[in-house]
């Protein structure tokens, strides 16, 4: 019984998928570097692929829907191998598959990119000052916090996604996908509220890249309402 149960490797497919695991586990399990950090290598490779096939340009990317039978087989392939080239793999996805893989694996993260103790304060700092000092400020407690508190893996993590959605953000004029766009469809994919996501992509410069926050006055208002996730 014991050989039969080795053969099945059960205890490899529970304990090392790639989807729905921690992303600490996820990093450790196979990584790459992108605009020069480390991520896991799903992440990696989804975001490689929408780079250079021109999704950033592409009209309603992360709003179509993909094929959601190839989705489900690239997911089986990434949990079993950890890693594959989209590019090469016999699957052929296009690009709409590989968004939703991205916010697939996104979604089914236990904890938000951030890690659940960053989000937590991040979100109580909104939560009490949003109304009592300004935006420009609270990107500074962004980014001091950041800093200071979230390890390597998920500062990286971070940055990375953060970098890629401003730059689908800067393409909005070809891609449908302003802020509120983006917002709509990633507060419920990164299980983050509004005003945390919007604060690390309008202030990203401030809170990465050692720039200063957008002034007070030239911020966009989001007036939306997101269901609560």
């Amino acid at each position: 019984m014991k050989a039969y149960l080795d053969q099945l490797n059960l205890d490899d497919g529970v304990t090392k998928s790639i989807f729905g695991r921690d992303v600490q586990e996820c990093y450790d399990l196979s990584n790459h570097e992108y605009f020069g950090r480390s991520i896991p290598s799903i992440v990696f490779r989804c975001l490689d692929y929408l780079m250079k096939t021109g999704a950033i340009y592409e009209e309603g990317i992360f709003r179509l829907s993909g094929s959601a039978s190839t989705i489900r087989q690239l997911k089986d392939q990434f949990n079993l191998r950890f890693d594959i080239d989209l590019f090469e793999t016999p699957l052929k996805p296009d690009m709409h598959t590989v968004a939703g893989l991205f916010k697939a694996y996104l979604r089914e993260l236990p904890n938000p990119i951030t890690g659940i103790h960053a989000y937590n304060h991040l979100n109580q700092v909104i939560l009490q000052n949003s109304k009592s000092i300004p935006a420009s400020s609270i990107a500074k407690i962004f980014r001091d916090f950041l800093h200071d508190n979230v390890d390597r893996v998920h500062f990286d993590l971070c940055y990375v996604i953060f970098k890629f959605l401003r730059q689908i953000i800067a393409q909005s004029q070809n891609n449908r996908m302003n802020l509120r766009n983006v917002c709509i469809v990633f507060v419920p994919t990164l299980n983050i509220s509004l005003e945390v996501l919007s604060t690390f992509l309008v202030d990203f410069e401030c809170i990465f890249e050692g720039g200063m926050p957008l002034e007070d006055n030239k911020r966009e208002v989001l007036d939306l309402h997101i269901p609560n996730f």
